[in-house]
Parts: C-alpha cells; sequence; structure tokens
C-alpha cells in the first residue's frame, strides 16, 4: 500500500509576492504584474514579463566556486530557489540530510541548455542546506516536471526510511537564446501576438512528508496530495502528430483511478495564455465530468504572475493548499501541468479530516 503524503511546507518567489502568503494573496486579489522587461520583439515593442525584483534575490555566497559551465543564467537560478527553500524548511527540524527533486527548465533540442552537474550542490551552500546527494534527482521535462518529482518522492517514502522530502521547481525565462526562439515563434504576448503568453521567472518549494502529524492545514483539515498521474502527448507544441488531447486526459484518469470521494470543486492549470492549451483542457473535463462538482471552476494563475515554466505545477499546488487551509469543509482540488513538449502531469489536492478528540 502507497504511502500517504502530506504538504509540510511551502516557499515561493514570483513577481506576485516574496513568499507564498503573498502570491496566494495578490492570484487571490487577481491582480496583474508583469512589466516591461529590456527585451523587445522583432516589430521593436517592449515584451512584458513577470521579473522578480532584483531586490528579492540575496547575493551568492562565498561558499561557491564557480567554473566555466555557470552563466549569469545559472546563478539567478540559484537566487531565485534560495528564499522559497528556506521558507519551505521553516519547521523542519530533522538533523539528517534531505532528499530533494528538482523541476529544472524545459530541455528544448532547438535550444539547448544543460544545468551544471554540480547545481543542487551549489544550491546546498547558496542555501545552507544539506542535501541527500545520493537521494536527488533533477527532471528537464517543464511545467508538468514538479509532478512527476511528486510520483519520485511517493516511491521514494515506500521504499526506503525516508520521511520527508523536497520537491520544487525554478525557471526564468530570462534565457537569450529561448526568449529570441519563442519571439521568432511569436508565442510571446504583445500588440501584434494575441494568442502568446507572458514568460516569467521565479521559484517554489514544497515539504512532503508521510507523517500526518507534520501536515499543514487548520484544527479540523490537513493538506493531503493524491496519487499523481503522468501522460505523454504525442502532438504537442514541437511534434507533427495530431494534437488529440490525449496526454493530459490520460494523466487525469490515473490521478482519478482510484478516488471515491467528493466532486472536484476547482481545477488549477498551467495555461499561459495560449489557446493551445484550451483543447486538452476540453477533452480531459469531458472525459472525467463525472468527476466535477455542478459548480467546478477553472483557475490559471499564470494570469497573475506569469508562464513560470518548471515551478508552474509547484506553484499550483502551493495555491491550491492555502486555499483548502481555510476551508471548513472537505474539498478537493484538481491539479493540471502541460509541458511545451510531450510530458502531462495531474495531482489532486484534498483536505484530510483530523480525528477530534472526544470531549472530556
Amino acid at each position: 500500500m502507497s504511502s500517504k503524503v502530506y504538504i509540510a511546507g511551502i516557499g515561493a518567489l514570483t513577481a506576485a509576492g516574496y513568499n507564498a502568503q503573498m502570491v496566494f494573496d495578490a492570484v487571490k486579489a487577481g491582480l496583474n504584474l508583469f512589466q516591461d522587461s529590456g527585451y523587445v520583439n522583432r516589430h521593436f515593442m517592449p515584451v512584458k514579463m513577470g521579473l522578480v525584483p532584483h531586490d528579492a534575490l540575496p547575493a551568492i555566497t562565498d561558499a561557491i566556486q564557480f567554473y566555466g559551465d555557470y552563466s549569469r543564467w545559472h546563478q539567478q537560478l540559484l537566487q531565485l530557489a534560495h528564499a522559497p527553500v528556506l521558507e519551505a524548511l521553516q519547521n523542519y527540524t530533522e538533523d539528517a540530510p534531505l532528499p530533494i527533486i528538482l523541476s529544472c527548465p524545459e530541455y528544448y533540442p532547438q535550444w539547448p541548455h544543460q544545468l551544471p552537474a554540480d547545481f543542487i550542490e551549489n544550491l546546498s551552500k547558496q542555501c545552507g542546506v544539506e542535501f541527500c546527494l545520493h537521494r536527488r534527482r533533477s527532471l528537464h521535462i517543464g511545467r508538468a516536471g514538479v509532478i512527476e518529482a511528486i510520483d519520485i518522492a511517493q516511491r521514494m517514502f515506500d521504499d526506503t526510511d525516508t520521511s520527508y522530502v523536497l520537491v520544487g521547481g525554478i525557471d526564468s525565462y530570462q534565457r537569450p537564446e529561448l526568449l529570441h526562439g519563442l519571439l521568432t515563434e511569436e508565442r510571446i504576448n504583445s500588440e501584434q501576438v494575441m494568442d502568446g503568453f507572458t514568460p516569467a521567472e521565479g521559484a517554489c518549494f514544497l515539504l512532503l512528508s508521510n507523517d500526518p502529524d507534520s501536515a499543514l492545514g487548520n484544527n479540523r483539515y490537513r493538506i493531503r496530495l493524491g496519487k499523481p498521474g503522468i501522460g505523454q502527448e504525442a502532438g504537442h507544441l514541437y511534434s507533427d502528430d495530431p494534437y488529440l488531447g490525449d496526454g493530459l486526459a490520460q494523466a487525469v484518469s490515473t490521478a482519478l483511478a482510484s478516488y471515491q470521494g467528493l466532486a472536484i470543486d476547482r481545477i488549477y492549470s498551467s495555461m499561459n495564455g495560449e489557446n493551445y492549451w484550451s483543447r486538452e483542457l476540453g477533452v480531459a473535463i469531458s472525459r472525467h465530468n463525472q468527476h466535477l462538482s455542478d459548480e467546478y471552476r477553472v483557475e490559471h494563475p499564470a494570469d497573475c504572475y506569469g508562464d513560470l515554466g518548471a515551478a508552474s505545477t509547484a506553484m499550483l499546488i502551493a495555491i491550491s493548499s492555502l486555499a483548502l487551509a481555510t476551508h471548513s469543509s472537505s474539498a478537493i482540488h484538481l491539479i493540471l501541468g502541460s509541458s511545451d513538449q510531450s510530458y502531462r502531469g495531474a495531482l489532486t489536492v484534498i483536505t484530510e479530516a483530523i480525528a477530534q478528540e472526544p470531549a472530556a
């Protein structure tokens, strides 16, 4: 039997806020926090982005000695991750090195990149947190990456004596060759491109545990994660195969295969404003309509902070968890993450009732 997985800590940094609660409040208020980035498109019009202010980024620690394979972009990813890692671990008191599974920027063959091999070691030095280096993974699959990371963490809880795993994502579209490529493809929002998205940057980390007593929540409910579902879309953005939306529907089917509880009242999607993503959402909803409440809502917070790339689904889970922590009744949310290439992911976030002590 698989271990239950709980959210024990959350940390976030985006253009919308310096911590998880600030981001949640901005999304709840419907704020739009885009700004001129200094980049221009091929029509010489400014590109708006969801950028983290420079004063929110810590200095690179003196403990790190960079070598030739580190760019300024790599260093900025370390800076983006610093505060969210520490925020997620603020109540973590264990002495053992912490396993970590990191969702990294998606790998594009046409705009190749690779994070340096010692990136997680340098993240450990940057944050002052000891990570378990033989229980670490880096995933380069984009928006769906954190759901894949949670699936790996689930197996780690089942197969080892691990009680805590840190999962999270970091990304920044301030990578010139990638941004130039996306601008050339006219995927970036502008006055001339209406069917585009707003690139952003940020990080979000989730401390997972199989100990229910460590779970976030309130005095009646704690936050639990359901079984992750992973799908593959053959007709993805950079494929010549027909786009049928089967990958996301497959992921949702796996995530809901054994679920028999309440109807889903909210869906959090990584949709970023491009019309492309609406088709697969429609397919997934139509095939699983029996699991949805009559008044379900679809939320796509990228409207507030922009497309966070590899950090997207971690941020969706964080926002969902903070919303559920205020609930006075049982509820379930569905998280959907779709990468530019084939990976699709789905996951439920559930309120689990806490047994009440009998009155004296």
